[in-house]
C-alpha cells in the first residue's frame, strides 16, 4: 500500500463508491419510502371504500329482505333471516331497533328485548342512513344504521300513525379487508426491498464501470510514477472526463521525464566536470616535475650555446627540440583532459589510449614508489570508442589503483581479447554482457594495495562514495556511466589487505555495422 503525507491511493476508489452508493441508496430508501407510503395510502384508501360500500350493499340487501317477508306477512321469519345474514363472515353483529331503542330482533337472541341506546343516540343525531366508521381492539368496524320506513303497504298491519317502524343496525367488520391490506404492505415493502438491492447492485456495476475502472488505472498509473516510473502512461479508453484527465496527467508526466532526463544530463555533466578537476589537481604536482626537467634541460643546452662561438653541435639542438617535444606533449594531455571535446566514436587501439592514460599517471606513480608493469596480449586491441571518455575511464582507475598503496606497490595493467560462456568476476557476472558480442576487450588494472571492505563493493560504483578523505567519490560513478554508454562494463574483485582488480570489458563491434553507426553520428 502506497501513502505519503495521509493519502491512500488504494482506499480512494474506495471510499469514492462508499460515498456514492451511500448516497444512491440514501435516495432509494427516500423515494422508495415516500412511493410505499402513497402506495399504501392510496390502496388502503380503495380498500376502505371497497369494504364500506360492500358493506352497505350487505344491509341494503337485508332490508330489502326483511321488507318482502313483512309484506307477505310471515314476520316470525324476521329472525330467521336476520340469523341467516349473522352467519356471513363479514357480519359482527345485525339488530332491528323500536323507534325507542327497544331490540326487536337480533342474531344474539339474548339481546332481543333489551335497548341500544347508543345507536338510537346515534341514529337521531346523525340522521338516516350514515355509516359510521369505529375501531374496538385493533380492528375497524362499519356500524350502519337504516331506517326501515312505514310505507303504505304496511299500513293494513301496522297503521299509519309513524313514518318509521323500525332501524337496522348492523356492524360489518374489516378483518378480511384488513389482512388483505396487511398482505399488500408486507408485498409491497418486500418488493420495495427487493428493488432497491436490485437498482443498489446494478448501481454498483455501474459506478465500476464507469468510476471505478477509470479511476484505478489512472491511480496505478499515479503509483507508477511515485515509486519512479517515470515512463507509465495512462491508457485513454474513453473521451469524458476520465479520459480529459487522463491525458493531461499523460502530458504532465512527460514534461517532467523530460524535465528530469535533461537534469540528470546535466548533473552527469556536472559530475564529470568535478571529477576532471578533481584528478586534475591530483596530476598537477607531477605535471610540474614533468614540465620542470624538460625545461632545466632546455636551459642547460642554451647556456652551453652562449658559451661557445660558431654553429652549435647537432646533439645540442636535437637534445632541445625533443624536450620541446616532450614539454608540449604533456601540455597538451593535460588539456585535452581538462577540456574533454564533444564525444566522438571512432575506430582506435585501445593499446594506444591506454598508453596515453599510463604516460600522465607515471610521474604520480614514482612519487608513491608505485611500479607500474603493463602486459599486452595482443598488439592490435581494436575498439569503436570516444577515445577522450576512454581516457578518462583509464585514468581513473588508474589514479585509484595508485592512491590505495600509500607505501608502494605494483600496478599491474594487462590486455587481451577474450570470448565468454559463464564465469563470475567479484560481484558482477560475465553473463550481464551483451550475449550478441562473444568477442570482448579485457583491460585489467591489477593492484597489490590495502583492498577493498566486502561491505563497501557494492557501493563504490555510486555517485559520492568514497573512502578516501580527499576523494570525490565521483571517478567510479563516472566510468561506469561512460562504459554502460559504450555497450562496456567495469567489474571489480577485492581482497582487504591483498589489493584489488579492476577489469573494464569493451565490447569487439563488427566494423560495418559500427560504422555505419558512426557515419549517422
Amino acid at each position: 500500500m502506497v501513502r505519503e503525507r495521509g493519502f491512500d491511493m488504494d482506499a480512494g476508489v474506495s471510499r469514492l463508491k462508499v460515498k456514492f452508493l451511500v448516497s444512491f441508496l440514501s435516495l432509494l430508501v427516500l423515494f422508495s419510502g415516500v412511493f410505499l407510503w402513497l402506495n399504501l395510502r392510496t390502496h388502503s384508501a380503495l380498500m376502505f371504500e371497497s369494504g364500506r360500500e360492500r358493506a352497505e350493499l350487505l344491509v341494503e340487501t337485508a332490508k330489502k329482505g326483511i321488507i318482502a317477508i313483512m309484506l307477505e306477512g310471515k314476520g316470525r321469519e324476521v329472525q330467521n333471516l336476520i340469523e341467516t345474514f349473522a352467519a356471513h363472515g363479514e357480519v359482527a353483529s345485525i339488530r332491528i331497533l323500536g323507534v325507542d331503542g327497544r331490540i326487536l330482533h337480533s342474531a344474539r337472541r339474548e339481546e332481543i328485548g333489551g335497548f341500544d341506546r347508543p345507536a338510537l343516540a346515534r341514529h337521531r343525531s346523525e340522521g338516516p342512513a350514515r355509516v359510521f366508521t369505529d375501531v374496538r381492539d385493533g380492528r375497524t368496524i362499519f356500524h350502519i344504521l337504516t331506517p326501515i320506513y312505514n310505507q303504505p303497504k304496511c299500513h293494513a298491519c301496522h297503521g299509519s300513525n309513524h313514518e318509521i317502524r323500525g332501524i337496522l343496525s348492523v356492524e360489518a367488520s374489516m378483518d378480511k379487508w384488513d389482512a388483505e391490506i396487511a398482505r399488500m404492505e408486507k408485498t409491497l415493502l418486500l418488493s420495495s426491498v427487493v428493488l432497491i438491492v436490485l437498482v443498489l447492485a446494478a448501481g454498483a456495476g455501474i459506478h465500476t464501470r464507469i468510476v471505478d475502472r477509470p479511476m484505478g488505472r489512472l491511480l496505478g498509473t499515479i503509483r507508477k510514477v511515485h515509486d519512479g516510473d517515470l515512463s507509465a502512461r495512462v491508457a485513454i479508453q474513453t473521451k469524458d472526463e476520465f479520459g480529459i484527465v487522463g491525458s493531461a496527467f499523460n502530458s504532465m508526466v512527460g514534461e517532467v521525464e523530460r524535465t528530469r532526463r535533461d537534469l540528470e544530463e546535466y548533473h552527469y555533466k556536472q559530475m564529470e566536470r568535478a571529477d576532471r578537476l578533481a584528478s586534475i589537481g591530483e596530476l598537477a604536482s607531477s605535471i610540474a616535475h614533468e614540465i620542470k626537467n624538460p625545461l632545466a634541460g632546455i636551459s642547460g643546452a642554451i647556456q652551453i650555446l652562449s658559451k661557445r662561438e660558431g654553429n652549435p653541435p647537432p646533439e645540442i639542438l636535437d637534445e632541445i627540440q625533443e624536450q620541446v617535444v616532450r614539454v608540449d606533449r604533456t601540455v597538451k594531455n593535460l588539456l585535452s583532459y581538462g577540456r574533454p571535446a564533444s564525444p566522438r566514436l571512432v575506430w582506435t587501439n585501445a593499446r594506444d589510449v591506454l598508453e596515453r592514460s599510463l604516460f600522465l599517471v607515471r610521474h604520480v606513480a614514482e612519487r608513491n614508489r608505485v611500479h607500474v608493469e603493463t602486459r599486452y596480449d595482443d598488439l592490435d586491441l581494436p575498439i569503436f570508442v570516444d577515445p577522450e571518455q576512454m581516457h578518462q575511464v583509464f585514468l581513473n582507475i588508474s589514479l585509484n589503483a595508485i592512491q590505495a598503496m600509500p607505501h608502494g606497490g605494483v600496478l599491474e595493467v594487462s590486455t587481451a581479447v577474450k570470448r565468454y560462456d559463464e564465469r563470475n568476476l567479484g560481484e558482477v557476472a560475465v553473463t550481464d554482457l551483451d550475449a550478441e558480442r562473444p568477442e570482448w576487450v579485457e583491460i585489467r588494472f591489477q593492484d597489490n594495495g590495502v583492498g577493498i571492505p566486502s561491505e563497501s563493493l557494492g557501493q563504490i560504483f555510486e555517485p559520492f562514495f568514497t573512502t578516501r578523505a580527499q576523494g570525490t567519490g565521483l571517478g567510479l560513478s563516472i566510468c561506469r556511466q561512460i562504459l554502460r554508454l559504450h555497450q562496456g562494463m567495469i567489474a571489480v574483485s577485492s581482497e582487504p589487505g591483498r589489493g584489488s582488480c579492476f577489469t573494464v570489458f569493451l565490447p569487439v563491434p563488427d566494423r560495418t555495422s559500427e560504422g555505419s553507426r558512426n557515419a549517422h553520428a
